[in-house]
């Protein structure tokens, strides 16, 4: 309780600090809308899928024999590749947009997209409504641990794949992002008016 105490102070005076200097502005666009990607994973080859069960018992003591079992019977199929959709989801308001997709995302991410639109507000979060696997950055993937490869071992079941995303999947889902907010940002904005409803401006 007294953690909790304390962050809630924290928090209450971060905004006390800039309650006062909020100025409530017209809304000139107004949207709400989803996009699906699709990305891939590769099934790894029997030698290191075995690594890296032996790595996450040794180092968390997680079990992987159901999970290699699985992988075996990917190679008894000859399925090489799994493939998922992410539902990258949108908020417009004005300049800013609040996107955000069901996977655990890397705060890079979310960096990456903004210095991509050149906007401080365009807010990428991940946990959006839903939960599925970590989607590391390329350095991170790198990295391999438990965000990246031994979560796999236990959650493949629900995630409908055994390794995570490929490498370059963190840049691609940011490009796709970007791409579509400076699209929209290039088509005549939304009026909100509450005597006439949604125009065309």
């Amino acid at each position: 309780m007294e953690a909790l105490d304390k962050m809630a102070q924290a928090v209450s005076l971060s905004v006390d600090r800039i309650l006062g200097k909020i100025k409530a502005v017209p809304i000139f666009q107004l949207s709400m809308f989803s996009e699906q990607g699709t990305f891939r994973a590769d099934i790894p080859s029997m030698e290191k899928a075995r690594k890296i069960a032996y790595e996450a018992g040794k180092e968390a003591g997680i079990d992987g024999t159901g999970w290699l079992s699985e992988i075996e019977r990917l190679h008894r199929e000859k399925i090489t590749v799994q493939e998922g959709n992410v539902e990258i989801q949108y908020f417009v308001l004005n300049e800013g947009c609040l996107c955000g997709i069901a996977n655990e995302a890397m705060c890079e991410i979310a960096l990456d997209i903004q210095a991509q639109t050149d906007n401080p507000l365009f807010f990428f979060n991940g946990y959006v409504n839903g939960i599925d696997s970590y989607l590391p950055t390329a350095k991170e993937y790198d990295n391999g641990g438990y965000e990246v490869l031994w979560s796999n071992l236990i959650y493949y079941r629900y995630y409908r794949r055994v390794m995570p995303f490929n490498r370059n999947t963190a840049r691609e889902l940011a490009h796709i992002a970007a791409d579509t907010w400076l699209n929209t940002q290039s088509q005549k904005p939304l009026l909100y008016l509450p005597e006439y409803g949604t125009m065309d401006q």
